[in-house]
Formats: structure tokens, sequence, C-alpha cells
């Protein structure tokens, strides 16, 4: 195993592990928001990755865990291209990927398969959550709330925010990287992992992922008792499935 840093010409720095498997496929975990690499579900694909012969790689994107930046530094943008500097600088291009994104890692790992389509060989969104700004812009915060956000004004990260920060640039900067109105150009297999006790992402969004997706080999696996963290032994265990699954899919 390898934990090391990615240093960038401005001074900033991605923290990520690597490890190298006896098989040529590498399993990319990556994580939620206000979360890090270094999290349960992270250790749960690292375990099955280290099991199963294959290379794991994580990273914290900008402004998580040990990586550079502040909360208010936070944009969809920026995590993609963390994990495509870290890809292309701890991994041989032809390493085939396996994408596994939790959350806002969902979102991250589905602009990944856009963006690389052949050498992502499967995808496994666990609570997977793209355009999750346009709910908490639209649904969730108070009209007063975007006035403050619109006036330059930043929220969080405080108690009151659950330590999440807020600014109007973030939601702006994010809506270049929508993916829920389609299509999704990506044709491989998918899996996509939801608790059904998951309070976080509504329970329409796997079908309005698959909806969306170019690929028609799309599965949506329901958790029953699972809430958004899917982080019960059991939930842990399903996960080992979906991605045994996967990863026989990228076989074929």
């Amino acid at each position: 195993m390898s934990e090391t840093f990615l240093k960038r010409a401005d001074g900033s720095k991605i923290r990520y592990e690597v490890i190298l498997g006896t098989r040529k496929e590498c399993i990319v975990f990556l994580h939620g928001l206000l979360s890090s690499h270094k999290s349960v579900k992270a250790a749960c694909v690292r375990d099955f990755a280290v099991q199963n012969g294959f290379s794991f790689l994580a990273l914290d994107y900008t402004a998580h865990g040990e990586s550079s930046g502040r909360p208010q530094d936070f944009r969809i943008g920026q995590c993609f291209k963390d994990t495509l500097d870290v890809i292309n600088a701890a991994l041989f291009d032809d390493n085939p990927l396996v994408l596994v994104g939790s959350s806002l890692g969902g979102w991250i790992a589905l602009l990944v398969a856009r963006f690389f389509k052949q050498r992502v060989v499967g995808v496994v969104g666990l609570a997977a959550a793209p355009d999750f700004t346009v709910r908490v812009w639209n649904d969730i915060f108070k009209e007063q709330e975007r006035a403050f956000l619109k006036a330059g004004g930043i929220l969080g990260p405080s108690p009151e925010t659950k330590g999440y920060c807020f600014s109007y640039d973030m939601f702006q900067e994010a809506e270049q990287h929508l993916l829920l109105n389609g299509p999704i150009l990506y044709q491989g297999p998918v899996i996509l992992v939801q608790g059904d006790r998951d309070l976080s992402v509504p329970a329409d969004i796997p079908f309005c992922i698959k909806e969306a997706l170019d690929s028609e080999c799309v599965m949506i696996y329901v958790i029953k008792g699972a809430d958004h963290a899917l982080a019960r032994p059991s939930d842990l265990r399903q996960i080992h499935l979906a991605l045994q699954a996967i990863c026989a899919f990228g076989e074929r």
C-alpha cells in the first residue's frame, strides 16, 4: 500500500492511496461529501480489491480529508478534475477501471465513466447522488437562504448546516456537470445500490439515473432497512456482492 500526495504547481496537494494488485483492473473508490478515502465503505471496497487481486485507488477531493483546500473551495468540477489527475498519476493508461462512488462520489463516478467510456468496465453507485445540488437549492433551501447566497454570502460549515458549506458559486458551477437531464454517454454495466430508508437521496434517483444512462445494462439493488450510510455489516456484505457482480461483467 502506498499513501502519497499529488502535488500541483500552485502548491495544492491531493491525498491518495494506491495498492497494486496482480490483476490489471483497478477498483477506484470515490467518497461522499464531507467524507474521505478512510471511510468504512472505502475500507470495505479496499478489502474486496485486495482479497481478489485487483488494484485499488482512492483519494480525498480538494477540501476533504488530508487534501488541500477550504470548505468553501468545494466544487463538483474540482472533484472531477482531482479524480482524473490522480488516476493519470497513479495508474498506467491502459488499466481498466471499476468505479465505485458513494453519494457525491456516485456523481463523480458517472462523470468519469462518461469521460473515459471504454476504459471503465463497470460502475457501482452506493446511494449515488448526481445533481444533488438541484434538490438542495430548490427543495431544501428557503427563499431567504437563496437570497443570502446570491448576495455573496456563505452558509456553513456550522452545526446548522450539518458541517456542509454552501456558496452561490458552488451551485452555479455544478450546473455545468448535471447528468440527470441525460443522456449519460456510457454503455458499460452499472449497479446502483440504495437503502430503502435513505433520507438523503430520494428513492426515485436510481431510476432517474437508469433512464439517463445510455447503457442497457443497469441494475438497481434496494437494501431493506438500510439508510444513506450503507454502513451496517449486512450493507457492507451487499456491497461486496455488487462488486462481485460488476467485476464478473467486466470479465465477459
